[in-house]
C-alpha cells in the first residue's frame, strides 16, 4: 500500500484479526496472517521499523484466486481485510471481492488509478501504464462498490493524458485509489463496448476528470453493507452507460466526479 500507514491504521482496533492478500512486495506490518504465491523470506518490509505481527508460520503460500484456499476460511472470521495493487493483477478478481466480503467484516482495498493506467510516459511510448496489469479498477458512480473492466487493446491507443498534464504523473494523488468498505461492497465486470466507444470515453475521461490545480481526493469510503445481484456479474455492454455516454445523454457528469476531486 501507499496510502499512510497510520490512516490505514486508524481503522484497525488493538484487537482485530487483520488478513493482507498479496502482501509480500509491500509488507503490512499489523497483518497477522499473510497471504501470497511468494514465501516469507522474500517479502519486502518497506516499513522497516514497523513490527510484524506475523511470524513465518503466519504467512500461508498460496494462490487466492483458487476456492482451494478460501473454503478452509470461515465467514467473517477476520475483522479487516487489506489488499493492496494485486486485484488489477490477477485472473478472478471479482472472486476475491466474494470471499474478502465473506470472510471479512471491513476492509481497505488499493489500485493504481485509471488516470494512471491510460497514461504514457512520453508522447512516443507504446504502450499505457502498468503493461502487466489485466484490469481497471473504478468506484461506481454511487460509491457502492466497485467496477472492472478488462484492460485491452484500446487503452493504448492514444496519448490521451498529453504533454501539457505530463506533469501529473509526478502527482501522489493521481497516481492511485483507495478504497475503505465496511460490511459488504458491491463489485462487477462492465464488458468492453469496442474501441471507438472506449477510446471516446478515456479521451472525455480525460479532459473533464484530469483537472489542474486541485488536489485530488484519491482515498474514499465505499457505502457500507452493500449487495446487489449484479455482484460477480460481467455486465454487457447495453447494460451500463460509460460516463461519457451517461453525460451526452444527460448533459450532466456521474457523481464521482465532484467526489474524485
Amino acid at each position: 500500500m501507499y496510502l499512510d500507514f497510520e490512516v490505514i491504521m486508524s481503522r484497525i482496533k488493538d484487537g482485530d484479526k487483520v488478513l493482507d492478500l498479496g502482501g509480500a512486495e509491500r509488507v503490512f506490518p499489523r497483518a497477522n496472517v499473510v497471504v501470497d504465491l511468494l514465501p516469507y523470506e522474500r517479502r519486502k518490509r518497506v516499513m522497516a521499523d514497523a513490527e510484524e505481527h506475523f511470524t513465518k508460520d503466519d504467512w500461508i503460500i498460496a494462490d487466492f484466486c483458487s476456492s482451494a484456499f478460501w473454503e478452509k476460511i470461515p465467514d467473517k472470521s477476520f475483522d479487516f481485510i487489506t489488499i493492496g495493487h494485486t486485484l488489477e493483477d490477477i485472473r478472478d478478481p471479482l472472486y476475491v471481492c466474494s470471499q474478502m466480503i465473506r470472510c471479512g467484516k471491513a476492509g481497505y482495498i488499493e489500485a493504481p488509478s485509471k488516470f494512471r493506467e491510460l497514461s504514457k510516459e512520453t508522447s512516443s511510448d507504446m504502450l499505457s501504464g502498468y503493461t502487466h496489469h489485466r484490469w481497471l479498477i473504478e468506484p461506481m458512480s454511487d460509491l457502492s462498490g466497485l467496477i472492472f473492466k478488462a484492460k485491452l487493446g484500446w487503452a493504448h491507443h492514444g496519448d490521451f493524458l498529453g504533454d501539457a498534464k505530463r506533469h501529473l504523473l509526478n502527482d501522489y494523488f493521481h497516481h492511485f485509489d483507495g478504497y475503505f468498505w465496511n460490511g459488504s461492497f458491491r463489485y462487477e465486470e462492465q464488458f468492453n463496448k469496442g474501441p471507438t466507444k472506449e477510446i471516446a470515453n478515456a479521451e472525455w475521461y480525460f479532459e473533464n476528470y484530469v483537472i489542474e490545480g486541485r488536489q485530488r481526493n484519491n482515498v474514499l469510503d465505499l457505502k457500507s453493507d452493500q449487495k446487489s445481484d449484479t455482484d460477480g456479474r460481467c455486465l454487457w455492454v447495453t447494460d451500463y452507460e460509460t460516463e461519457f455516454e451517461f453525460y451526452q445523454r444527460t448533459g450532466q457528469k456521474p457523481e464521482t466526479f465532484d467526489r474524485y476531486f
